[in-house]
């Protein structure tokens, strides 16, 4: 269900607003961007466990592919819609966010666990089932917010094309 509400809905309203949206499976992710054209922003969402050997190796794609993004000047942000710091695979998910520009938390409490752990600005995007308060529904930032996400994204000289989705 996460990746319904965290990351197929928001994509479906960045499209139907006019933005190249992809959703690619972390297994068939390249990262090397080097035969089409770059994408302004990576979000990673959430990896299942699916046996041990798999998630390792897509942990390690993953991380790679991270730094690979991080190096050629494409922000990534990492969404965290549950708390997986103390369960087996704590690990990808402590390293995952020393390695982003932008940590995103499904709710409060596990913003105040990303803000211990990692150095770099977290928000808080709720999740639509966990959040009676709202609809989904996209996000009209305000001019201080946009300027913010402008120097987030790298300054003036980037484009503004870019929208907040906000549950």
């Amino acid at each position: 269900a996460s990746d319904r509400y965290r990351a197929i809905a928001p994509a479906t309203v960045l499209r139907a607003l006019g933005h190249d949206v992809q959703l690619v499976p972390i297994a068939k992710w390249d990262a090397s961007y080097d035969k089409g054209a770059r994408p302004d922003v990576v979000v990673v969402a959430k990896l299942f466990r699916r046996g041990e050997a798999d998630f390792d190796e897509l942990a390690q794609r993953v991380l790679q592919g991270v730094a690979a993004a991080r190096a050629i000047g494409i922000k990534v942000v990492a969404d965290y819609c549950d708390n997986l710091f103390n369960a087996d695979t704590g690990a990808y998910w402590r390293a995952l966010c020393g390695a982003v520009d932008h940590c995103v938390a499904g709710s409060e409490e596990l913003e105040r666990e990303l803000r211990e752990r990692c150095e770099v600005p977290v928000s808080v995007v709720g999740d639509p089932i966990a959040a009676p308060r709202r609809n989904p529904r996209v996000y009209r930032r305000p001019p201080m917010v946009h300027r913010m996400v402008q120097r987030w994204l790298g300054g003036q000289d980037r484009p503004a094309r870019l929208n907040l989705v906000w549950y």
